[in-house]
This record gives structure tokens, sequence and C-alpha cells, in this order.
């Protein structure tokens, strides 16, 4: 398997199913903890323009999460 390209400044990141699917369950683990922050009250909207469609505003992840 060869490097798929640069993802961190200093690292190189080898592509593979494996960590591919790695990245996708960090991925849904943050949402799930996300959403059950909201359910608990825990937490303000971080994206208070996401449910207007008009709205050019994209919002960056709430945690600075960069994947």
């Amino acid at each position: 398997m060869g490097f798929t390209g640069i993802r961190t400044p200093d690292h190189f990141v080898r592509g593979s199913r494996e960590r591919s699917i790695s990245l996708t369950k960090i991925q849904e683990a943050i949402m799930w903890l996300g959403m059950d922050l909201k359910d608990i009250g825990e937490s303000p909207n971080p994206y208070p323009h996401s449910y207007d469609p008009t709205s050019p505003v994209i919002e960056p992840t709430a945690d600075g999460l960069k994947l």
C-alpha cells in the first residue's frame, strides 16, 4: 500500500480500508455524543444557522476537529 497524501503537516497517512472505517467510526462517535449532549441540554446549539436552508453560513466543527 502506498501513501495517499499528507493529512497533517508532518505526517503521511497510509490509505487503507481499515483507516477509512476507523475515521468513519470516530465521526459517528462525535455525532452521537453531540446528539446526546443536545438531548440532556448540556450544550448550546453550536450551529444556530443549520436549520435555515437560505443561510449562507457554514460554521466550523464545534470542537475544532479536523479529519
